[in-house]
């Protein structure tokens, strides 16, 4: 009987550890992301990354590193802290911040583009602000990948110029396009990591 018992307890114990372990939120850090568009540099590569850690701080699914303290060992260690980060050093710095999962970006496109239409004696100017963003998320302690997605936007405006006359100008950010592509992303990549499989899979392996 004692012998069941404790056996009965280990048993209890070990669920609910698990469980515990299941529920607590997974530590993440955001690398900035890698600006392969002309436009920007960058200030684009930090701002895309700050945007996909203020929308992971908000789910409270994970625990994000705090920028402050990345860029401090990116800069303690001597790594680039321009974005331009390869998988394995990202994976390297992830373990040196304690993070389960380590997400690397980049920024595909992004710009204005115009396109002008002669009408009479007036022309028509048509913007497309656009941006194409890629995600990957990494499990630190395996190096597996966990989640990898696109998202495009783009927002479109128009001015007209006509003689004798200044009707001013209409260029539209990228920031919009950027923030929607960054918000869809971190979207599907907060749902898929709610289902407890996968959250279990951006854990280390326990023993």
């Amino acid at each position: 009987m004692w012998l069941f018992r404790t056996f009965l307890f280990f048993i209890v114990l070990f669920c609910s550890l698990s469980f515990v372990s299941a529920q607590q939120n997974l530590r993440i850090a955001v690398m900035n992301f890698e600006n392969h568009s002309s436009y920007g540099g960058k200030k684009y590569s930090q701002k895309a990354a700050d945007l996909m850690m203020n929308e992971l701080t908000k789910s409270g699914v994970f625990t994000v590193v705090e920028r402050k303290r990345l860029d401090a060992l990116l800069q303690e260690q001597d790594f680039q802290s321009s974005g331009n980060v390869d998988p394995q050093t990202a994976v390297k710095i992830g373990k040196m911040l304690g993070a389960d999962i380590v997400v690397l970006g980049t920024i595909d496109k992004l710009g204005v583009g115009t396109k002008k239409i002669r009408v009479g004696d007036s022309t028509i100017t048509r913007y497309s602000a656009f941006a194409n963003v890629n995600i990957r998320a990494v499990n630190v302690q395996t190096g597996a990948i966990l989640f990898s997605d696109s998202d495009e936007a783009s927002v479109d405006a128009k001015s007209a110029t006509v003689p004798g006359y200044d009707m001013g100008s209409n260029t539209p950010s990228v920031d919009g396009p950027l923030k929607t592509t960054i918000q869809r992303l971190s979207k599907r990549f907060i749902e898929t990591m709610k289902s407890p499989d996968n959250r279990q899979k951006g854990k280390p392996s326990v023993l």
